[in-house]
C-alpha cells in the first residue's frame, strides 16, 4: 500500500515539473541572492515579514536555489 502511495505521489510531482516559476517565486529567488541592504530597501513595501526574506537569504546561501 505504501509503495502505491509513493508511486502516485511521484507521478503527481513529475506531471508539473516542467512549469516555470510564478512571479512571486521568481521575485523571491532574485531577492534571496541580494545583500542585506538591498533586502532592507526591497521589503519596505512588502507584505511578508522581514524574517522571511532573511531566512530565504540564508537558505539560498547554504543550500542553493535549485
Amino acid at each position: 500500500m505504501i509503495l502505491i502511495i509513493i508511486f502516485v505521489a511521484l507521478i503527481l510531482r513529475l506531471v508539473n515539473l516542467n512549469q516555470s516559476l510564478w512571479l512571486d517565486e521568481a521575485v523571491q529567488a532574485i531577492t534571496a541572492r541580494q545583500n542585506f541592504s538591498y533586502i532592507f530597501q526591497d521589503i519596505a513595501g512588502d507584505f511578508h515579514p522581514p524574517l522571511y526574506h532573511f531566512l530565504m537569504h540564508f537558505w539560498v546561501r547554504f543550500f542553493g536555489n535549485s
